[in-house]
């Protein structure tokens, strides 16, 4: 972000200096010139208090006519003195440019830095900063789950020692079968289908998978067990109302045919008997 910000101060310096290109008409360039300014103070004066000073100083918000009081070649001098602490090279600003050509007085600024530079600075830094990955010599770009959809490497599930340091605990592989029991398997994909089966699971998924079934059995049990109290209480009430009308009684009868033969018939019929007087 430093870049951007002396970018903008340098630009609107230029912008609101009655020697530069005199944008003083409505002060609109010279409050630009405060913003962009007011930001990048605090790391200027981390690193010299004096050349702040100079910035703060030229982005005063004043009349017009005084604005920028020493110029914008003063405060690019100032900036550029402290580029070396900020941590930015002349390339990473570069030159201003206005109306497709160079603004004399504000061209780049000669530090031996080149465009090119910006790579190996991100090459130093992952150096610097590490990896956080080991490279182990078994490792290999093929290795991965034909199941997920997040495409994690198989191999690079843990770390050569085996602690796994560049991974979270949840995403550690628990056990790897893909090499006999992998999904491309029809079997094994409709294991997966039906009952969620993994051959590389993590511990996450591990956790997940216990958790479910867990939940599954549990309302099981309940959801067997709530209906057969429904069918004993059913039961139950049908020989109440048994007890309670007696009339209401239900005959089973086999028939015979002349050849002594019995047809397995049930016949269910209900029989309205007159109490006997």
């Amino acid at each position: 972000m430093t870049v951007p910000l002396i970018q903008g101060t340098l630009r609107y310096a230029w912008r609101a200096d009655p020697g530069g290109n005199n944008e003083t008409a409505e002060g609109k360039a010279l409050a630009e010139l405060n913003a962009f300014a007011a930001a990048l103070e605090p790391r200027l004066a981390s690193c010299d208090a004096e050349a702040a000073e100079v910035v703060s100083r030229n982005a005063e918000l004043t009349d017009v006519d005084r604005a920028v009081p020493d110029g914008f070649a003063a405060v690019k001098a100032a900036i550029e003195s402290t580029y070396s602490c900020l941590g930015v090279t002349c390339a990473d600003v570069g030159s201003l440019n206005h109306d497709g050509a160079q603004v004399a007085g504000m061209g780049r600024c000669l530090d031996g830095s080149s465009v090119d530079d910006e790579a190996d600075y991100y090459d130093t830094l992952e150096f610097v900063v590490g990896n956080f990955e080991e490279e182990c010599e078994e490792d290999d770009d093929d290795g991965w789950h034909s199941y997920r959809h997040r495409r994690l490497e198989t191999r690079r599930m843990s770390s050569c020692d085996g602690k796994g340091q560049s991974i979270a605990w949840v995403n550690h592989e628990v056990y790897d079968i893909e090499a006999c029991c992998d999904t491309d398997n029809a079997f094994f994909f409709l294991l997966m289908a039906l009952f969620w089966y993994r051959p590389a699971p993590t511990r996450l998924e591990v956790i997940v998978w216990f958790a479910f079934w867990v939940f599954l059995l549990t309302w099981g049990f309940f959801k067997i067990r709530t209906i057969q109290d429904t069918n004993r209480e059913l039961e139950t009430y049908a020989k109440e109302k048994d007890e309670e009308d007696p009339t209401l009684v239900v005959l089973d009868k086999g028939t015979h045919d002349t050849t002594g033969d019995t047809k397995a018939e049930d016949e269910v019929e209900v029989a309205v008997l007159a109490s006997a007087e």
